[in-house]
């Protein structure tokens, strides 16, 4: 039987609703502000005051492709549900700096301006769950996994848009979406060293100030899938960007919570 896959792209002004809800397969809100997209959260979330990144489906393999035509490329994701967002390495001017001026294009999805999702009412936390918008009108997006207490491994980068594809392993079919995806321009590693590293490497800087250290870094690799799942960011609002359903489908991730504000709720299935 050929396997379900869910449209999954990113929804507007969304809440989090509670682990009962696990198990309902997909949905489509229809309510004042929505964009009536379907979407999908899959998420073992784990207790309050504990890790704020959930884990469960670390080292699951998925490839996914990334731009059309002459533009795409592929790349194989580790499934992490400590990831709030569709995460890959792009070759921008900055990242290309942090990267030594190592960052081929062949490789590496080349971000263009057109592409980038910019304004306010596009990169907010209602908009993005984890939008913030920079003095540049860009969106900033900021994965921070943790180790150790003190320990953070920090990939920053911005917010974009463009044709996601995933391709169904047993039909051989595939499915294309207009997805949300975040573009990593500087990997930052933090140490109980200094203390205040956390807070002014993922936090929005205040008006008027400036953001240049939130990508004041290394290398976030070249030609690397970093991060493919959902969490919920430290506020609670949930991250509502790409995630193709068939990650949940083939057992990558073990529990599914939808988040709903208002209005019906609509099972959209599709097949491919």
């Amino acid at each position: 039987m050929r396997a379900l896959c869910l449209l999954v792209l990113a929804i507007a002004a969304v809440t989090y609703a509670s682990a009962q809800d696990a198990g309902v397969e997909a949905s489509t809100i229809h309510g004042p502000g929505s964009r009536s997209k379907s979407f999908v959260i899959s998420v073992d979330h784990q207790v309050a005051s504990s890790q704020p990144y959930p884990r469960g489906a670390n080292s699951k393999q998925v490839s996914i492709t990334v731009g059309t035509g002459n533009a795409a490329v592929a790349y194989k994701f580790t499934v992490d549900t400590g990831s709030a967002v569709l995460l890959l390495t792009c070759k921008t001017p900055t990242s290309t700096a942090n990267c030594n001026g190592n960052l081929p294009a062949g490789s590496n999805y080349v971000l263009t301006p057109a592409k980038e999702v910019t304004g306010a009412a596009t990169c907010s936390v209602n908009a993005t769950g984890i939008g913030c918008l920079l003095p540049n009108n860009k969106c900033f997006i900021s994965e921070p996994l943790t180790g150790n207490p003190g320990y953070y491994n920090i990939n920053n980068g911005l917010v974009a848009q463009d044709t996601v594809t995933v391709q169904n392993v047993l039909s051989g079919g595939s499915l294309s979406f207009p997805g949300l995806f975040g573009c990593a321009e500087a990997y930052i590693k933090c140490t109980p060293a200094n203390p205040d590293c956390f807070n002014q490497t993922t936090q929005c800087p205040a008006a008027g100030s400036s953001s240049s250290n939130l990508f004041d870094g290394t290398c976030p690799g070249s030609g690397n899938g970093i991060e493919a799942g959902w969490t919920f960011n430290v506020g609670g609002a949930p991250s509502a960007m790409a995630v193709p359903e068939q990650i949940y489908q083939a057992g990558l991730i073990s529990k599914k919570v939808v988040s709903l504000q208002e209005g019906l709720v609509v099972h959209a299935l599709t097949t491919f």
